[in-house]
């Protein structure tokens, strides 16, 4: 017995005092997210989803597609760190945001609405005509629709865009002025 109760604390003294193990050096999530997130999903550029919707992303990805924790919140920082401008939860924005049409068809343009859309006669064919909107949606529900693409048709193709409420608000009176309306 006395041989276990000297073994114990010699060998906690020994795991303890760092005997000459190299630490692991710092995981870099840009790294991570390059050399293995783009092999399945092709290169998604880190602004195409806000700070809360890659949480739910990289979480999956942990429990889901096997990535180690360490290395699941090493990427979560990277992508959180590339949203330009930051992340800001709707309602707390402000009116940073012009909303005029020039906005809104910089939006569409840069999130490449007319892929699945026809905007100004131009466009795909896999989502509805975004063509005189106003004469079939109203403001509410185009908004919802850009801010919850799932929330009207849970079969919904279109992909969350990542955008704020002020966001589709300068999408709808960008469209809008397309149809000869003012938006507001």
């Amino acid at each position: 017995m006395l041989r276990y109760l000297i073994f114990v604390p010699v060998l906690l003294a020994v795991a303890c005092s760092g005997s000459g193990t190299p630490r692991q050096a710092p995981i870099d999530g840009a790294t991570v997210y390059a050399n293995n997130c783009n092999r399945c999903h092709g290169f998604r550029s880190p602004t195409e989803f806000n700070g809360p919707q890659w949480s739910i992303i990289t979480t999956h990805m942990r429990l889901v597609g096997g990535m180690p924790a360490d290395e699941s919140r090493a990427v979560y920082e990277y992508l959180k760190s590339q949203h330009h401008p930051p992340y800001v939860p709707d309602g707390a924005e402000g009116a940073s945001l012009s909303v005029d049409p020039e906005s809104g068809r910089t939006l569409v343009q840069e999130r490449g609405c007319i892929g699945c859309h026809v905007v100004e006669g131009q466009g795909g064919k896999m989502g509805p005509s975004l063509d005189r909107i106003s004469e079939r949606r109203s403001e509410e529900f185009v908004v919802q629709q850009l801010l919850d693409p799932k929330a009207n048709n849970t079969a919904s193709l279109m992909p969350n865009l990542g955008l704020t409420r002020a966001d589709a608000q300068a999408i709808w009176v960008y469209l809008t002025s397309l149809d000869g309306g003012d938006g507001i």
